[in-house]
């Protein structure tokens, strides 16, 4: 009842924890927190343990303490993996991806999100298949591959529609992630489109936010058409509504943009409150894409408007930031360089257990002193072969080395075993390459024929063996060896038992008549 009672609070915990999250409470997780720290202390418990690294990892990346949140979120990992702990596995990997991102160590990032990827690809059903698309979407889109990123986006956005698991809020903020990619690739007439088709939903997630893009896609338009005034109508209203949005993310590229857009507009004072906006929200945005987005928007602002000393910094200010991407590139190539290495490695593993499968599969399936089918597989791949071919003629022969027993008995079993390899040559040697040959007994061997368009063909192939059989000299003997063969023709669905059989009749029969030389078994094959 203790332990009920704990779960039931500890769950109440988490749901706090969440609530705090959707209102952006992010320093009032603490306590929270610490209850969950607590708890996992007393009871042993890993998943308590996990929500505990994995929430407080959730709080310092929101907090911008990306250190300490890496720390906390490889705990998390740990964890859940070791105790499979699937939902935490997703969203710590899922979180850390995210991380490494806003680091713009996309290597890394693309490592956890790829590692959630497939872990949902084993559960379609998993709640979380949208938002892996979205957040690999992110990551292109910051990588300014837009292409990549819409078709990402538009994947998570499908998954939302048809998949009642994903969560609500997803839809409007994969579609904001759309609308501003299209807006990024200047396909203004499909944002519009995609605003109007869902422009409650929309509104409804966040009515500021939307309203802002909507007016900065306008003002976009309306330039892109040579219709300054109208666009520098949307612009100072996007700059007045933007100021009740607290969206750093959206709000900074949108900034950007429209700084960018006042500049080729030559509106200095609008550009100027744009830039003192920029310049307040930029510790919000640590991505270095971003910022480089923003030094080269200045340098053009600072060149525009004839501000040489700014101009002069931030032209210091760009190189360093180049030298520090430049860094994180070699990095980076330097990861992917191993990455080559380990792959190629793997690669070569891959093949060599592929050769050990491949060896371990002939060497059950083959007899060891023959190296034909044995007896077990060669009945398993005819069987095969007859399911297939119903209505298909098909003919077996079986063939038994006459007096075998006697060579063997009178001249020791090192001549016994050359007759049976040469024998098991010759078959070889008489056979078509999709023909089948197997041994089904010491000095009995199981020739069988998948398609027989003429009978006379199969008797010339029963008549071929026996002369080349008729090859092989015992020295010691001072004669040939010889076989029987008996054959079986049918023109029905069959057994491998029931043809077996057959032949078994039409052996025995040869047997029978002298030796050396071939029996056909007569019958109804139905």
């Amino acid at each position: 009842m203790v332990v009920k009672s704990a779960i039931k609070n500890i769950q109440s915990v988490i749901n706090h924890i969440n609530v705090l999250i959707d209102q952006k409470a992010y320093q009032e997780m603490t306590s929270d927190i610490c209850q969950l720290f607590l708890y996992a202390k007393q009871s042993h418990d890993p998943e308590a343990l996990t929500a505990a690294h994995f929430y407080l990892g959730y709080q310092e990346y929101e907090l911008n303490h990306y250190e300490s949140s890496i720390h906390a979120l490889q705990i998390a990992i740990e964890v859940s993996e070791t105790h499979q702990l699937e939902d935490y596995i997703i969203r710590s990997h899922n979180m850390m991806g995210a991380l490494y991102a806003k680091q713009s160590d996309y290597y890394s990032s693309l490592e956890h999100y790829l590692r959630v990827f497939y872990i949902c690809k084993d559960h379609p059903k998993s709640k979380y298949k949208a938002s892996i698309f979205n957040n690999l979407g992110s990551l292109f889109y910051e990588l300014q591959d837009y292409e990549f990123a819409l078709d990402y986006y538009e994947q998570a956005y499908t998954v939302c529609m048809n998949d009642p698991n994903q969560a609500e809020n997803s839809k409007p903020i994969i579609l904001l992630n759309i609308i501003e990619t299209l807006t990024c690739m200047e396909k203004y007439d499909e944002v519009m489109r995609r605003y109007q088709e869902d422009e409650a939903m929309l509104l409804e997630y966040d009515l500021s936010l939307t309203k802002c893009m909507i007016l900065l896609t306008q003002a976009l338009k309306f330039h892109s058409q040579k219709a300054d005034e109208l666009a520098l109508q949307r612009m100072e209203i996007f700059l007045k509504l933007s100021e009740d949005s607290d969206d750093y993310d959206y709000l900074f590229k949108g900034y950007v943009r429209a700084a960018n857009l006042l500049i080729d507009m030559h509106q200095e004072a609008l550009a100027v409150q744009t830039v003192d906006r920029l310049n307040k929200i930029q510790k919000f945005t640590r991505v270095k894409l971003q910022e480089l987005l923003l030094k080269r928007m200045l340098i053009r602002f600072y060149e525009e408007f004839d501000k040489t000393e700014q101009y002069q910094q931030s032209l210091v200010e760009l190189y360093r930031l180049l030298e520090e991407i430049d860094q994180s590139a070699k990095l980076v190539y330097h990861k992917c360089m191993r990455l080559k290495i380990n792959l190629e490695r793997l690669t070569f593993e891959q093949r060599q257990i592929m050769k050990q499968n491949e060896e371990l599969q002939r060497s059950v399936n083959l007899d060891p002193f023959t190296e034909i089918y044995n007896k077990v597989y060669v009945e398993q791949l005819i069987e095969q072969h007859l399911r297939q071919a119903q209505h298909t003629r098909t003919a077996m022969l079986l063939i038994d080395i006459d007096m075998f027993k006697c060579i063997n008995d009178t001249y020791g079993h090192t001549i016994g075993d050359y007759v049976i390899k040469e024998s098991v040559r010759v078959l070889r040697n008489a056979l078509r390459a999709d023909d089948i040959v197997g041994r089904v007994g010491g000095d009995e061997f199981v020739v069988f024929f998948n398609t027989v368009y003429s009978e006379e063909l199969v008797y010339e192939k029963a008549a071929l063996i026996l002369k080349q059989i008729s090859n092989v000299y015992i020295k010691a003997r001072n004669d040939a060896v010889t076989v029987s063969i008996g054959v079986c023709i049918c023109d029905h669905a069959a057994s491998y038992q029931q043809l077996f059989a057959r032949a078994d009749e039409a052996l025995y029969r040869a047997k029978a008549n002298g030796r050396n030389q071939y029996a056909v078994w007569k019958g109804e094959c139905a």
